[in-house]
């Protein structure tokens, strides 16, 4: 997919393609998100997430990107076990965003144990991430 994305002029001139829904952007498009939402149904079905965070290009996509993406999710997981599920779109990953979300899980952890003497989920990993990275 690199070598067609290349092709067509590169990134920006890909997701412009994307966005005009110029043909061979989108059949490039279609093959990313039948990969992205299978790859992502694969981690939600071995380890049942809270939150997935994508990093990349398609944060310029937004719910263009993630709702077909949660379509291909939900063809091959078990029915019930995208819900709850935080699928978020994150921009570019930078050095500072990937120390954040390396300490989203640990964080969460440690509030989730807090939150639960106190009766509440305000620990939450989406909730965690949600504070920490630029979302």
């Amino acid at each position: 997919m690199q070598s067609a994305v290349k092709a067509m002029g590169g990134e920006a001139v890909y997701l412009k393609g994307v966005a005009e829904s110029h043909p061979a952007a989108r059949d490039v498009f279609s093959r990313v998100v039948d990969n992205y939402g299978f790859r992502l149904a694969q981690i939600v079905n071995h380890f049942d997430p809270e939150l997935i965070l994508i990093y990349g290009p398609y944060h310029e996509l937004g719910e263009r990107f993630l709702g077909p993406v949660r379509e291909v999710m939900a063809r091959h997981t078990i029915p019930g076990d995208l819900d709850g599920l935080h699928l978020r779109l994150a921009g570019e990953r930078t050095p500072e965003v990937t120390l954040r979300a390396a300490a989203v899980p640990v964080l969460a952890a440690a509030l989730g144990q807090q939150s639960a003497l106190e009766g509440d989920r305000s620990g939450s990993a989406a909730k965690v991430a949600a504070r920490l990275l630029p979302c």
